[in-house]
């Protein structure tokens, strides 16, 4: 997705045909739609699209008993980012569009019962409320989210434990993928242990031997033998910390500092800076979401957050060379 990124930022771009794409992938809206709302009518939809169309299409995921909504997408994860793309592109850049199909796009993305992208899509509609975003707003949402896991750990303690105890002998997939990240990082101080070997699809397909090394292959999600690594990709940071190590990481970071920076100061600036939104929105959305899933560099995620970054970088620098 990076060369994503360096390709469309060194071709020509305009707002102008940034909307003319963006007008090609509104057509696909329609088909978003009916095949959300055949989800939610037709509980037996994923069985159907398994048995005809879409052989590989995983569906039946649940959240606290709730049947997850994710329409023709083979994962709930990949409605969101799509309703999060449209949700920003009708709000904010299409004057005559009407206000139901933003709304939908809330909507949608609740149904799909994924907290992380639910709280990025909250951040993408609470944030250009303010014309610029001043050091106490900060400070407000710290203590506002402080209250919100507070009242998360008195409702449902039992889940808040399964993700916040980071004991040493935690059983819980995501919470040892974290843990042994760090093990890792110090271990192979400072590359990490090479890509393919943790928390990575490739780690899983190949059944890298580092979870057998930390013990944690008898983690319930960690095992492609007796599980399929169900959870071996359930986490986006130990990943990047375990296969490249604190320099990687520091690196990886430094990355997104240099690309996204620009967007980001402008937007804090003034919110409603168009060359500015999109882009900012998107990446303050994936961080949020890169708690728990590679969106920042995993597909279909990672394209839509490089892809627009580098279209609107190549605007950008030609609006800043004319004014």
């Amino acid at each position: 997705p990076v060369l994503l990124f360096y390709a469309f930022s060194n071709i020509d771009f305009t707002i102008n045909d940034f909307n003319s794409l963006m007008k090609r992938f509104d057509s696909f809206f329609i088909l978003f739609v009916v095949g959300i709302c055949a989800d939610i009518l037709f509980p037996q939809f994923g069985d159907f699209l398994t048995n005809t169309l879409l052989p590989n299409y995983k569906h039946g995921e649940q959240r606290l008993g709730i049947r997850c909504i994710q329409g023709f997408f083979p994962r709930a994860d990949s409605v969101n980012v799509f309703a999060l793309v449209y949700y920003i592109y009708y709000k904010y850049y299409v004057s005559y569009s009407p206000n139901w199909k933003y709304y939908f796009m809330i909507v949608i993305t609740f149904l799909t019962l994924k907290v992380k992208d639910v709280l990025g899509l909250i951040l993408s509609i609470s944030l250009p409320i303010f014309k610029s975003i001043k050091m106490w707003h900060f400070v407000f949402a710290g203590i506002v989210f402080y209250f919100l896991v507070l009242l998360y750990s008195i409702l449902l303690p039992e889940h808040y434990n399964n993700y916040m105890n980071f004991d040493s002998d935690s059983n819980t997939a995501r919470v040892c993928l974290n843990v042994t990240s760090i093990r890792i990082a110090h271990d192979y101080i400072p590359f990490g242990v090479g890509f393919g070997q943790f928390g990575s699809p490739t780690s899983r397909d190949l059944d890298s031997p580092i979870y057998y090394e930390y013990g944690i292959n008898k983690v319930y999600g960690l095992n492609y033998d007796s599980d399929g690594g169900k959870y071996m990709v359930d986490t986006f940071w130990p990943m990047i910390l375990g296969e490249t190590g604190i320099a990687g990481t520091i690196m990886f970071i430094i990355l997104l500092y240099i690309v996204f920076r620009p967007f980001v100061k402008d937007f804090l600036i003034d919110t409603t800076n168009i060359y500015s939104l999109f882009p900012s929105l998107l990446f303050i959305a994936m961080l949020i979401i890169s708690i728990a899933k590679p969106s920042l560099l995993g597909p279909p995620n990672s394209l839509f957050l490089w892809g627009i970054a580098g279209i609107f970088h190549s605007i950008r620098n030609k609006v800043t060379y004319i004014n």
